[in-house]
């Protein structure tokens, strides 16, 4: 694994116009603010909230503090729910729209595309929730 000028371990070998980026990017790991840092943590957190339920379910009978505090882990896991976008793509035949889909993807063939005629797609796209 190489290393940049500052001793950080460089994550792939990139060329100079991409090494800036590559350093923001590794910054952002570091302070733990990239999205995917913060993510993870959230569902870290979750798991915890989820065993300090499970540890103070027999109180709730007899105790209000329990019963409070799970009613605090319940509203705290709810604002930890993905929020869920649909997005509607739409426009003329063969203006583009299945190649910007499997462009923004970044999946070549998601949706099907065809130079030469037009290609119809009846049907939903879903990532991460179900349909």
């Amino acid at each position: 694994m190489a290393t940049n000028s500052n001793s950080l371990p460089l994550l792939l070998d990139l060329n100079d116009e991409t090494k800036e980026e590559q350093r923001a990017f590794q910054l952002q790991i570091l302070l733990g603010t990239h999205p995917n840092v913060l993510e993870i943590g959230v569902e870290e957190g979750v798991k915890l909230l989820d065993r300090l339920k499970a540890s103070m379910v027999h109180w709730v009978e007899n105790n209000d503090d329990a019963r409070q505090w799970i009613n605090q882990i319940d509203s705290l896991k709810e604002q930890a729910v993905k929020p869920r976008t649909i997005v509607g793509v739409v426009g003329n035949t063969g203006a583009g729209k299945s190649s910007i889909i499997n462009a923004i993807l970044d999946c070549e063939r998601l949706v099907p595309t065809n130079c030469m005629r037009s290609c119809t797609v009846r049907g939903n796209l879903s990532f991460h929730f179900p349909f």
